[in-house]
This record gives C-alpha cells, structure tokens and sequence, in this order.
C-alpha cells in the first residue's frame, strides 16, 4: 500500500494541517488505522493526533483518494472534531462500569 500525499495546508486558526492523499498499490481496501499510521509516518506526527475525515472510491479504479487532518494537540482536536468522527477514527469510549452497591433489604410486608 503506498500512500502519497497531494497537498497540506496549515490552517493556524483551529492548530492543524489539511491533507489530501492517494493510495494505490492495494489488495483490499485499508482500514483507516492503517492510513492513519502511514500518514502519521509520512508526517512525523503522533498517529493519535491524526484523523482520517473521508476516504473516497472510484468503481474500477485501484487508487482511494481521501483527506486527514492532522493536530498540534488533543485539546484542539477534541474541541473541534465532532464525536462521530472521534468513535469513526478510534472506537467508541469504553464507558467505566460504577461498581454495584449492595442491595438494600427488601422492606418487609406488614401482615393484615
């Protein structure tokens, strides 16, 4: 899988770098994981701080066409991004299970 980059744009407002790439040279279709990593090596970025916003496919062509931002921090990118794009990218939170308390006793019937 070979992955090249089209254009970055840095965009100094929102802390982040626009990207479009292309990938070719592929059996099947990539996860994004493994374009996140491949962009993140090909940027000398943390892959943690890359998104991968759409992946694009034409019928009868080998080559995705795509386009990732990549963040200067977690802060902006939590604050910018939108949840569904974090779940898209990374797996949805684990929530944290509260352990159980222990049951209080049943109030007891009064007889008639």
């Amino acid at each position: 899988m070979d992955v090249s980059i089209g254009s970055k744009e840095k965009n100094r407002f929102l802390k982040m770098d626009e990207i479009k790439f292309e990938v070719a040279g592929m059996q099947s279709m990539p996860k994004r994981k493994e374009i996140r990593e491949k962009l993140a090596a090909l940027t000398n970025s943390k892959e943690e701080m890359v998104i991968v916003k759409s992946i694009r496919h034409k019928f009868g062509s080998h080559v995705l066409s795509g386009t990732a931002r990549i963040y200067d921090s977690k802060q902006s990118m939590e604050k910018t991004e939108p949840k569904y794009m974090l779940e898209r990218n990374f797996g949805k939170a684990e929530k944290k299970e509260q352990p159980k308390q222990e049951e209080q006793a049943a109030p007891v019937k009064a007889k008639k």
